[in-house]
């Protein structure tokens, strides 16, 4: 079929668009074969991190909500600070509508979303006073979308720029516990 130059009809001939290739699949098939070139391998992998990235940020409500076992650890830590919550603040709602003392904060943020339990913020909100001797809870920080924080990360320290968002929050992070999930 000659395909058409009009606009998709729906949002299942949209998905249907997006969907990748017969030849697409079998350089897939082929990913780790030492016959595919290094540049179109790192293709690959490349458009594979942006459909997960895609599928999560359309799909994350499919995440189960915290369960019992998991509320118990957080409120053995309580109180919980969580950098990069995502502008719905997920984790910080749930464990605070459980009883769990939790703060999330996120560039994301809007004034309109904004409320006591998530917050705009970055990074640069650790040292506060109020976020003082809270555990750092830190859920899939991105590997490598981060917004520097002024005054922060101007190398005054000896060291170069955090290359991520959880390495800058393990910087200036000064409390004694932190609560990893998820991410390498």
């Amino acid at each position: 079929p000659v395909p058409s130059a009009s606009p998709p009809a729906s949002a299942a001939d949209s998905a249907a668009a997006d969907q990748p290739s017969w030849r697409e699949l079998r350089r897939r098939a082929l990913l780790f074969s030492p016959l595919l070139p290094p540049d179109e391998r790192a293709s690959i992998w490349e458009r594979q991190a942006d459909l997960g990235e895609e599928s999560v940020a359309a799909h994350s409500w499919a995440c189960p909500p915290p369960d019992d076992r998991i509320v118990r650890i957080f409120r053995e830590f309580s109180p919980t600070i969580e950098i990069g919550c995502g502008a719905g603040g997920y984790w910080a709602r749930h464990l605070a509508a459980r009883g769990v003392d939790a703060v999330g904060y996120d560039v994301a943020v809007t004034k309109r979303k904004s409320d006591a339990t998530v917050r705009r913020g970055g990074p640069e909100v650790l040292p506060n006073k109020s976020n003082r001797g809270r555990t750092l809870f830190l859920c899939y920080p991105d590997e490598d979308v981060y917004r520097p924080v002024p005054g922060l990360d101007d190398g005054k320290d000896g060291l170069p720029p955090p290359g991520c968002l959880g390495e800058a929050c393990l910087r200036i992070y000064g409390g004694g516990h932190g609560i990893p999930l998820g991410g390498g």
